[in-house]
């Protein structure tokens, strides 16, 4: 029998454990016990909004220990520190996803780095056969394969352009004759 929480080898997934945080590596991560209050804002929405300092858990605990006895004469209601606390239990159940998704998502970024370098060596071993065989069979293979010998080429052709406006760009030496 499997506990909660653990990811199973076979499939990459995680059971999950209610309002707990995934396991590390997990390829299915379930944020279901997050659907209360998760939001997705359009873009730019959270500039401007103010973000947690330094010292937040300090002020929690003041006044949250406070409220019973100094609340009312601070004029501190039992709503707002009520949104307190239920905003501080939502942000400590948010942030125990960040682990497994930085994970996850660490994961996703190799991987495409590791397929899209793949695909790239391939191609270009391609590109290279079509050259080769070009001598045999004649310059309509070219034709047939000029984007795939073009994209092989692009980051030649970039680097060549690159390096001729550095040496445009760059002062004569006065020192070296010529």
């Amino acid at each position: 029998m499997k506990d909660k929480g653990t990811e199973s080898k076979l499939t990459g997934t995680s059971t999950g454990t209610t309002g707990g945080a995934p396991p590390i590596g997990s390829l299915a991560i379930d944020a279901s016990a997050l659907k209360g209050f998760l939001v997705d804002l359009p873009e730019g929405e959270t500039q401007g909004m103010r973000r947690e300092q330094d010292g937040i858990d300090v002020v929690v605990q003041e006044i949250t220990s406070n409220q019973n006895e100094w609340g009312g004469a601070a004029g501190v209601t039992a709503d707002e520190v009520s949104r307190v606390v239920t905003a501080t239990e939502r942000l400590a159940q948010l942030r125990a996803y960040r682990p497994a998704v930085a994970k996850l998502l660490e994961m996703i970024d190799e991987t495409e780095a590791q397929l899209e370098d793949t695909r790239d060596t391939v191609l270009r071993s391609i590109a290279e056969s079509v050259d080769a065989k070009a001598k045999t069979a004649g310059p309509g293979l070219l034709a047939k394969y000029e984007q795939t010998r073009a994209y092989r080429s692009a980051v030649g052709r970039k680097a060549a352009r690159t390096r001729q406006k550095q040496a445009a760009d760059k002062p004569a030496d006065p020192t070296k004759p010529g």
